[in-house]
């Protein structure tokens, strides 16, 4: 489905035909941060931006791909690895993501992916937000200097969160307070009424 188009002098030219994969991270921690980070505000800024950028019959949307409740900084999230291999296979060849945080909370993983990943599988990467990145339209884009300062932010942050995490559990296991998903079987928690 490439479009055929001809160049100024004659030559003719396809244009590719975008087979585009949209990436879509929501950690346990993002419930305290704005509306914006839902995994529904994310697709619909995600197409919505698609349906801007792109020109109609040039594309078409593969597939969503959504890990909800993981950090970015585990390796394993299973829809990140499934977009992976779908472009390996070249099921998708472009792939989209709101900000470069949504997809790597480590500074070592984003550069491997943006500086061998994407360009070994001949692939199209956009990020939406500061900086903005396409791969496609500006190549030397996922190479600037602000592309690993961000990551360098995006890694601090979640050393940073880490940390937070640490020290709340922490408290709580000196007060004598129950850490754990739920209480275990039998156990009442605080008992009111008791004078």
């Amino acid at each position: 489905m490439p479009r055929v188009r001809k160049d100024r002098n004659s030559r003719v030219r396809v244009e590719p035909f975008w087979k585009i994969g949209l990436y879509i991270r929501l950690s346990k921690e993002d419930d305290n941060e704005d509306e914006s980070e839902s995994v529904v505000n994310q697709e619909k800024i995600l197409r919505d931006f698609v349906d801007e950028y792109f020109e109609p019959g040039t594309f078409v949307i593969v597939d969503v791909f959504v890990d909800d409740g993981l950090t970015g900084t585990d390796k394993l999230r299973p829809s990140f690895r499934r977009l992976e291999c779908c472009i390996e296979r070249k099921e998708v060849n472009c792939m989209i993501i709101k900000s470069l945080a949504r997809g790597f909370r480590n500074l070592s993983d984003q550069q491997k992916f943006l500086e061998e990943f994407i360009p070994t599988h001949g692939a199209r990467f956009i990020n939406l937000s500061s900086p903005f990145i396409d791969t496609y339209t500006n190549p030397r884009s996922a190479s600037g200097l602000e592309v690993p300062i961000r990551g360098m932010f995006n890694e601090q942050f979640a050393a940073q969160t880490s940390e937070e995490i640490r020290k709340t559990f922490k408290m709580k296991r000196e007060r004598g307070e129950f850490i754990g998903a739920f209480a275990p079987y039998g156990y009442a928690g605080v008992i009111i009424g008791l004078n």
